[in-house]
Order: structure tokens, then C-alpha cells, then sequence
């Protein structure tokens, strides 16, 4: 393990009292989610290509007697893929995100008994991207293709059951070209039944979207457009919004329309009774890099910004329940990574920042079977021009030290404060 880090320059992180699981040394970004079948624990190892060519990700299962992951499946992916699981009715869904520009990284399950494909008007059929679901066969313990949903330059995917109808439905955000001249619209389908899969219900204008989530407020359906801008401009900016159901579109709420300029991530979740929005930005400004967290007033139909996290290149947030307490992940691109804990009324303070060089993503993720939730980090470093990266995976408790090559180091102030 000492050969390793030496090899890429590069140091284990772990919170305290951590338990070293693996390091995993590979081409492409790395992504961990895990998924439970049968009392079996399975991993997705999502792959990001480093090019923009195809690359592969896994499907990897827990050995009961090696007590290691051994990969079972393996499926092409790009440099903007994008993977969820989704269970309905008793069903699990693979949903996996690729940009299109290659098409052989939008033809990458075996497909027997596939749905047509779902399409969406203004796209060329011959010349689309496609997002492909997946279901998983439990004979084989393999995903097999169930339906092709059409999309351009697609860049994230968020599955929900839709409260109005009890549908399992699927937002798309489909990248616009950075004037938003070109207006490709992103979409909402739906599965009419399990035999017929996925069709068209909507479609709404989206510039160059990074992200999309969905959430349910007294019975009513929301998503979230999380719109991105790149420009050498310090003053260009781009509204983000909440889209609303009325009954028969996804309608934009005006008052809750929020100028971004270089949005990384958006998520959402609902604590008190009260519902929050946060946005990562990094912005060409230096000085609007950060973390802004929004309260979704429903009868002003606004967004009430409630606090602002001064941190530096944010690139990734996650919101995670670890034992009574919630805790907020931010990736500092390049520098770590911050970790703020849930208080209520001053919404979040401030636990630790763990420097992890070239850091890009994380996830938290939990084994069913050992009840253990994981941290895992990966960062990219550049040796005799070759890209590697760094998969940090430790056993995650809730008591924020560092250990860095078995010695304990004290917490740090967070990059930005």
C-alpha cells in the first residue's frame, strides 16, 4: 500500500476511527452508489471518461467469504455520465446518463425483450443521444436493457414517482449551447405501465442545465432547474428555478428564479416541516464562489435564501443522515472537501475540512449487510502525462478528525474562510 501511495504521490484520507477498506487506482473519475438485493449488497462503480470517448463502468458484488467486491457487469459510459438506481414496484431501475456525442456509449445493454424508444420532438432520431433504463434480472444478477429515452447532450436524470398520478416518471435536463440561442427543450417521461415503458408528458426550456431535482410538497410536484452558464464574463449570469405541475405542464414559479453563473450541483431536502434548496457555484468571479441555501416559501411561491457558505470551488454537495444528525458534503475542487452539520436555525455550521489533493467527487454510501456507510473520494493526478485516479473508500463515523498515513492530525478551517 506504501508502494502505492509513493508511486502516485499521493496520501490516504480518513475521517477518524476509520477502518481502511481499499484504494482503487484506475483511469477515469470514480463514483460509488450501492443497491441491496436479496440481502445482497451490490456496488456501481460510475466511471467518468477522461476523453470524450467511451469508457466503462461496473456493476460490482459483495463476496460473502472474501468479504470484497468482485465486478459482475460491465457497461460503456462517457465523460458526463450521470447513474441512479430507482426502485418501483417491486422493480429496480438502472438509469444511465450519457451526453450523446459518441453514439456507441448510447447503445450499451443487451436488449431481448427492449420498449420502443421514447422520443422526443425536434430530435433526429438516427443523430440522438439516448438515456437508457435499465432492469435488473435477478436469474443473471445483470441489468438488462428495458428502454432507450432520446435526448441531446444530456447531463443529468431524475427519477420520482409523480404525486398527482402515481407514475414512475424520469426529468432529463438536456444541455443547451452556451448562448441559449439553439433551444433544445429537456423533458419528463413517464412509464404508462410496466409493459408499454416510458413516454412523453412534458417538455420545458432549459440553458445549458447542470442539474435537476425533483421534490413533493402537499401533494405537489416540483423539480428544480439547476441552469449553468460558462463565460469569461464577471457579470454574466443565468436564472435558476422550480418548475410547478399544474395539472397539465411543469410551469416555472417566477418568484423563485435565482441568477447562477457557473452552478455545479443542486440538491434539495426537507427538515422541520420547511423545504431547502442549495446551489454550489464556481464562478469565473472568485468572489461569488460558494454554497447558497435557499428556503421554497410555497404560498409567496419564492425562494428565501437563508445562508451562504463562502467556500472555495465548490463542485459537489451531498446530504447525508448518519446516526441522529444530518450532515452536508462539499467537494472543494482540487483542495478537499468540507463537512457542515444540519442546525436548524442557522441551517449550518461548520465541522472540518479534509484536505484531499485533485479532489473531484464524492459519495456516502451504505451496505446493507454490515450497516456501515462509506466515504469515498476520488481525485485525478497527472504522471508522465498518463491520468490516474485516487479511490479513497474508509468505514465514515461521525467524529470529524483526519488520519493521514496512520498519524492523527487536528481538523482545519475550511479553503474560503
Amino acid at each position: 500500500m506504501d508502494d502505492i501511495h509513493e508511486a502516485a504521490d499521493d496520501v490516504a484520507i480518513f475521517l477518524d476511527h476509520l477502518e481502511e477498506v481499499s484504494i482503487v487506482q484506475n483511469e477515469g473519475l470514480l463514483s460509488y452508489k450501492a443497491f441491496n438485493v436479496g440481502g445482497i449488497d451490490y456496488r456501481i462503480k460510475e466511471r467518468k471518461a477522461t476523453t470524450k470517448t467511451c469508457t466503462n463502468s461496473e456493476i460490482e458484488k459483495l463476496d460473502a467469504v472474501s468479504k470484497q467486491f468482485v465486478t459482475i457487469q460491465t457497461f460503456k459510459t462517457d465523460d458526463s455520465a450521470e447513474i441512479d438506481h430507482f426502485e418501483f414496484n417491486g422493480v429496480l431501475y438502472l438509469i444511465v446518463v450519457n451526453n450523446g456525442r459518441d453514439r456507441e456509449c448510447s447503445q450499451i445493454f443487451d436488449a431481448a425483450n427492449k420498449k420502443q424508444d421514447a422520443t422526443l420532438p425536434g430530435l433526429n432520431e438516427t443523430t440522438a443521444g439516448y438515456v437508457n433504463i435499465a432492469t435488473w434480472d435477478e436469474s443473471t444478477e445483470n441489468f438488462v436493457l428495458y428502454q432507450n429515452l432520446m435526448s441531446s447532450n444530456a447531463r443529468d436524470a431524475e427519477p420520482f414517482v409523480h404525486p398527482a398520478t402515481g407514475l414512475f416518471c424520469i426529468a432529463i435536463g438536456n444541455e443547451m449551447n452556451a448562448d441559449c440561442e439553439t433551444r433544445l427543450e429537456s423533458a419528463v417521461y413517464c412509464q404508462t405501465s410496466e409493459d408499454v415503458g416510458f413516454s412523453l408528458l412534458d417538455t420545458f426550456s432549459t440553458c445549458g442545465v447542470a442539474k435537476l431535482q425533483h421534490f413533493e410538497m402537499d401533494g405537489d410536484s416540483y423539480i428544480v432547474v439547476g441552469n449553468r452558464i460558462d463565460t469569461t464574463s464577471t457579470t454574466d449570469s443565468i436564472n435558476s428555478m422550480v418548475l410547478r405541475w399544474t395539472g397539465s405542464e411543469y410551469a416555472v414559479i417566477e418568484g423563485t428564479k435565482v441568477p447562477t453563473n457557473g452552478l455545479t450541483d443542486v440538491i434539495t431536502f426537507n427538515e422541520d416541516g420547511q423545504q431547502y434548496i442549495v446551489i454550489a457555484q464556481k464562478s469565473v468571479q472568485s468572489n461569488t464562489d460558494g454554497v447558497n441555501t435557499y428556503r421554497f416559501d410555497t404560498e409567496k411561491g419564492q425562494l428565501i435564501s437563508v445562508d451562504i457558505i463562502s467556500t472555495s470551488s465548490p463542485t459537489g454537495l451531498q446530504y447525508v443522515s448518519i446516526e441522529n444528525d444530518n450532515y452536508l458534503f462539499i467537494v472543494n475542487a482540487n483542495l478537499g472537501f468540507s463537512v457542515y452539520k444540519y442546525t436548524g436555525a442557522t441551517v449550518f455550521t461548520f465541522q472540518t475540512f479534509v484536505p484531499v489533493e485533485n479532489a473531484r467527487i464524492l459519495n456516502v454510501f451504505k451496505l446493507l449487510s454490515t450497516n456501515q456507510q462509506y466515504v469515498s473520494v476520488s481525485t485525478l493526478k497527472y504522471l508522465e502525462m498518463s491520468e490516474l485516479n485516487r479511490m479513497v473508500v474508509g468505514s465514515y463515523h461521525p467524529f470529524f478528525g483526519i488520519m493521514v498515513n496512520g498519524e492523527h492530525v487536528p481538523s482545519v478551517g475550511c479553503p474560503g474562510n
